[in-house]
């Protein structure tokens, strides 16, 4: 698939179901999820590389879905955003056994150190 089919695939089908996704969550703060929410400013020069060195994510995060107490926030993406884009992008490489069916936070996400 060239990168204007990726593009379009992306417009197309990915932003507007996952945009949906996000409303749901957080209708105020996701009202104008478009290409800059995941992909971050660099969409403006026609850059879509992830993972987003600005997108939110410290080392603690990481246990977000799995820990009693957790944030509303880290469940919401390990339960719903991580799957929804499996489905919608396809399973990752096979090279990651343990998240074959998922991508994982550090497929968008990088770890601040």
């Amino acid at each position: 698939m060239t990168f204007e089919e990726k593009k379009a695939y992306m417009e197309r089908v990915v932003t507007p179901l996952m945009a949906k996704v996000f409303q749901a969550y957080s209708p105020k703060t996701y009202v104008n999820f478009g290409c800059k929410t995941c992909h971050g400013p660099s969409v403006l020069r026609g850059s879509f590389r992830m993972p987003n060195p600005d997108l939110p994510m410290a080392e603690s995060d990481v246990r977000w879905a799995v820990s009693p107490g957790a944030e509303p926030i880290g469940a919401f993406m390990a339960h719903q955003v991580d799957p929804a884009i499996a489905r919608l992008l396809g399973p990752p490489p096979a090279s990651e056994p343990e998240r074959h069916a998922t991508y994982g936070c550090f497929r968008c996400h990088t770890l601040e150190r």
